[in-house]
């Protein structure tokens, strides 16, 4: 409630510029005048075509490079550096769940013998 009065009084000293957004009262008589005159069924029914016209364009677009952009890896360019964050050792050590395999110990020995090398 305290939104539409200071929304009322900024509309009202004339802080807000009645092109940009009208005040509560205004919109409210406009929404009267509408209803008493029948035609806001009809706006809302252009309103409602339009959301159901950009649903019906965006959707399929949206699915479509979801799917590429799932299934192909490479299909969308990525940015990608070439040296490691500030403070990300690259040699540190391996994770946990690589530690216990064959690949994940011959790894970590790379690493080590690279740090101390």
């Amino acid at each position: 409630m305290a939104l539409f009065v200071v929304w009322q009084v900024v509309s009202a000293l004339g802080w807000l510029p009645q092109d940009t957004l009208s005040s509560p009262t205004q919109v409210a008589s406009a929404a009267v005048a509408l209803v008493t005159s029948g035609d806001l069924g009809e706006a809302m029914a252009t309103s409602v075509g339009r959301v159901g016209l950009g649903l019906a364009f965006g959707i399929p677009v949206g699915l479509v490079l979801a799917l590429v952009s799932g299934l192909f890896r490479g299909a969308l360019p990525t940015r990608r550096t070439r040296r490691p964050a500030a403070g990300v050792d690259p040699t540190g050590p391996a994770p946990r769940r690589a530690r216990g395999t064959r690949r994940g110990r011959a790894a970590l020995a790379r690493c080590r013998g690279a740090r101390s090398g």
